[in-house]
């Protein structure tokens, strides 16, 4: 598998970032240091999104935008714990 390849594809619609910030969190600690490719039209979730992988060291790989959806692909990191989280 190409080494950008996404393990798991995520359409989170257009929920807002509180229940799409608790899918990234369980992504990322089932997938850690493989690639996320999420998708969704909430308007503010993308720059949160940016947010969230620089505090946790995961890495945006490419963002696009069509017709007001807005997908990204996301290296999580290899090492994430997210000590604030439980389980």
């Amino acid at each position: 598998m190409p080494e950008n390849t996404p393990q798991a594809v995520v359409d989170a619609g257009g929920e807002e970032w509180s229940r799409v910030e608790v899918l990234l969190d369980r992504y990322a600690r089932e997938l850690a240091g493989g690639v996320l490719e999420i998708h969704t039209r909430h308007p503010e979730v993308p720059e949160a999104i940016g947010a969230w992988c620089a505090r946790w060291g995961h890495t945006v790989l490419a963002a696009h935008a069509v017709k007001g959806v807005t997908g990204l692909h996301i290296r999580l990191s290899s090492t994430w714990r997210r000590h604030a989280f439980p389980g």
